[in-house]
């Protein structure tokens, strides 16, 4: 019998809070990461906040908070899935999800 692995699937569009979230997993557990390379690195600022400018009506959004969850020298700008699977825009339109059929095409040894 093939069990399936216990997967967490990440991809370009996993930052910020979500970042932080697979991070934790990655230090905490043993899951093994499926998708695309995340588009937030483990270590990173957020918690943005609206500075009005000085001159004109102009606003900009500044990082007000330094999340650490990995090692303070992890200079990784991703966590790099162990099973890759890269997504396209014929694989939606025709309905097909290739993360999960990676994660599904897998062997895990058992135990």
């Amino acid at each position: 019998m093939i069990r399936q692995p216990d997967s967490r699937l990440i991809g370009r569009i996993t930052f910020s809070a979500t970042a932080n979230f697979a991070t934790d997993l990655e230090q905490s557990t043993a899951a093994t990461f499926a998708g695309e390379p995340m588009g937030g690195s483990p270590n990173l600022y957020g918690d943005a906040r609206e500075i009005s400018l000085p001159y004109g009506s102009q606003s900009v959004y500044v990082a007000t908070r330094y999340w650490q969850r990995s090692a303070a020298d992890d200079q990784r700008t991703t966590i790099v899935p162990e099973i890759f699977a890269d997504l396209s825009s014929d694989d939606y339109f025709a309905g097909r999800d290739p993360v999960l059929q990676a994660v599904l095409d897998t062997p895990v040894a058992p135990g």
